[in-house]
């Protein structure tokens, strides 16, 4: 599958579920060389969707990979937060080539504001680093997975909603979405990145 094929997919697959998070709160931002926030935390979905549509190969830069320093920069994002419950997707068909920020660095950011970092690597494991990747998911308490095709990304994050909805019911949760992609070498790769909080004291009154 060329890469603009496979980028134009996982953005669908976005705004997909964006679609489907009606009472979420939701953020964009998107990275290569450097990351930074396209929407700030909002209610307005088509706002999201619309920005998004407009993302292009290039925006961000096309050098570098900086996937440590945007999951740095992500959970710095809940620094102030409050809530128990703080749950990362992180699904990546690359490897980090930035060196912007160390990678251990980056896990105790994440630790630190109590995040649980699920991640996801798709593809050849031969574009993915799955040692990285498990030991991001297991140093904050989450899991590892891995898929070659799009059914294979959906079903990851049905089994995940499985895992988080055993816990409690989240009715009703904050959760904040980024979306990321970044050029390795030659081929556009792309990484999803999403943050939910769980208003934890409100549901279990």
């Amino acid at each position: 599958m060329e890469e603009n094929n496979k980028f134009k997919i996982v953005k669908k697959i976005l705004v997909d579920f964006i679609k489907q998070r009606k009472t979420d709160k939701l953020a964009l931002s998107i990275f290569a060389d450097f990351a930074y926030t396209a929407v700030p935390f909002t209610y307005d979905k088509k706002s999201i969707i619309k920005i998004l549509s407009h993302i292009n190969v290039g925006v961000a830069g096309q050098r570098k990979t900086a996937l440590y320093e945007a999951l740095f920069l992500s959970s710095k994002l809940f620094k102030d937060s409050q809530l128990k419950e703080k749950i990362a997707v992180l699904l990546t068909d690359g490897k980090d080539n930035a060196n912007s920020v160390p990678l251990d660095v980056a896990i105790k950011q994440a630790k630190n504001n109590k995040i649980k970092v699920y991640t996801i690597g798709i593809g050849s494991e031969r574009d993915f680093n799955a040692e990285i990747l498990r030991e991001i998911a297991q140093e904050t308490g989450a899991e590892f997975f891995s898929a070659n095709s799009i059914q294979g990304i959906k079903d990851i994050y049905a089994r995940i909603n499985r895992l988080e909805k055993s816990k409690i019911n989240i009715n009703k949760y904050e959760k904040k979405t980024y979306y990321f992609h970044y050029p390795l070498g030659l081929a556009l790769i792309f990484l999803f990145l999403y943050f939910w909080q769980r208003n934890t004291w409100i549901l279990n009154k």
